[in-house]
């Protein structure tokens, strides 16, 4: 190999090498500054009923599941519908003028589907709790507690920097 192959073939890996870092120390940052404007409701999000599963036995997780699974296709629709209502919602809060009783209307409408689907899903898992262990219940039921714990805690304040405040001198 020349040594202008050499070179050239180190100037292309210093580069690419360059673009790796940049693109990685790029990522992080981005992803920094994302959860740093991230809205305090996202915060506070708790996990779903699947991931309440996650600290019991491997038999307890299979069967709970399973019991969230067998209710999947009759929550499909009451989601699909909550969704729907709330693209429609969305239209008709961006429309020229707006229709307070259709808005109100649908918002109703997704609200009532989502209120079916939590009745729903929580049934599910009343029927697997049934089925678990007692060490398997008392897991859930700690994780439920944490979660409760979790959900009673005050927002925390967005810490994005704030733009300092105008001030008006003292007359």
């Amino acid at each position: 190999m020349s040594r202008r192959t050499l070179a050239i073939l180190l100037a292309v890996s210093a580069a690419l090498n360059l673009f790796g870092v940049g693109a990685a120390v790029g990522g992080w940052w981005m992803r920094e500054r994302l959860e740093a404007h991230r809205p305090a409701a996202m915060a506070q999000r708790t996990p779903g009923w699947r991931m309440l599963g996650e600290q019991l036995s491997p038999e307890g997780r299979r069967a709970f599941r399973g019991a969230l699974r067998e209710a999947a296709p009759r929550t499909a629709a009451l989601a699909a519908e909550g969704r729907r209502n709330r693209a429609e919602a969305a239209e008709l809060m961006a429309a020229r003028t707006v229709d307070k009783a259709s808005l109100s209307a649908a918002l109703q409408r997704a609200r009532a589907a989502d209120f079916e689907l939590r009745g729903q899903l929580e049934a599910a898992v009343v029927e697997a709790a049934a089925r678990l262990s007692v060490e398997d219940r008392a897991a859930l039921a700690e994780t439920l507690r944490h979660r409760a714990r979790r959900q009673n805690r005050p927002p925390r304040e967005n810490l994005a920097p704030r733009a300092p405040e105008s001030r008006r001198p003292d007359v």
